[in-house]
């Protein structure tokens, strides 16, 4: 919690000049304009606060439906899926269910928050939880713990957690796990291997503009060559074709046997 507001305490400078500035108005105003941004401080603190401390809920309460006592009551369906898919991030028994939904209404009668960002965060929460849960990798990976994005989980994060029932118990950070000791052994391992695949997979967009290059000088090479043939053409194969009619000028350079298939020849032989 204290991390989250602290990452986000510079969005907290400009209610705290305008409060500063608000002192030239009059007091109603002032009063007005303090009550307002007094609102808005503490809903974007609530915002911002909102998914540390789910995350938080998330990993005790998950951590606890793994106690062999709960587990089969609780958890079971939902881990049904050792490979998950999207499906799998709401396919869960109703004790859980209640469990998990009970978040929102133990923080809204605690907290104060507006409705609009409650519902932006539930909004991105069920998004988030998907993507836990898709089976492919969409978090940007570099194979290495990175101090920028490492706190944040990755798909591959709950795949591990699916696989072993042991480990990874966190939502959307990976602080807990780290703390508690409860991340996978072999989690920075397969991120970096997910990583390689990726770059590997990039190295032929290297040669694009290699191909680029050479398909434009066949390009050019194409276009150029008709019209040199077309300028040789009074003395070269098509000047020395047999009973050429005169009336075809578009096919100089074509060689004979060309020259005698086409439909333009036949007309012109025959009429």
């Amino acid at each position: 919690m204290l991390l989250c507001i602290l990452f986000w305490s510079p969005f907290l400078v400009w209610p705290t000049i305008s409060l500063i500035r608000s002192r030239s108005l009059t007091p109603d105003e002032s009063r007005a304009k303090a009550v307002a941004l007094t609102v808005f401080t503490v809903s974007s603190l609530s915002f911002l606060a909102i998914p540390c401390a789910h995350d938080a809920y998330f990993y005790w309460t998950h951590r606890a439906m793994h106690h062999p006592r709960l587990f089969r009551a609780f958890h079971w369906t939902h881990h049904k899926s050792r490979t998950p898919t999207p499906w799998t991030a709401y396919a869960f028994d109703a004790p859980e269910a209640i469990v998990m939904v009970a978040f929102v209404p133990i923080w809204a009668a605690i907290v104060p928050m507006h409705d609009t960002a409650l519902y932006i965060f539930m909004t991105w929460q069920i998004a988030r939880n998907v993507i836990g849960h898709a089976g492919v990798e969409f978090s940007p990976v570099s194979g290495r713990r990175s101090r920028l994005r490492g706190w944040l989980n990755t798909t591959t994060h709950h795949d591990l957690h699916h696989q072993s029932g042991r480990t990874n118990y966190g939502l959307y950070f990976s602080w807990w796990d780290r703390w508690m000791g409860t991340e996978h052994p072999e989690y920075q391992a397969r991120v970096a291997a997910i990583a390689d695949r990726s770059r590997a997979a990039r190295k032929p967009a290297i040669a694009t503009p290699t191909l680029v290059a050479i398909g434009l000088l066949v390009l050019a090479g194409s276009v150029a060559w008709p019209g040199r043939a077309s300028a040789q053409a009074p003395s070269g194969i098509a000047g020395s074709c047999p009973n050429r009619p005169a009336a075809i000028k578009g096919l100089w350079g074509s060689g004979c046997a060309a020259l005698e298939q086409s439909p333009e020849y036949k007309v012109a032989r025959w009429t």
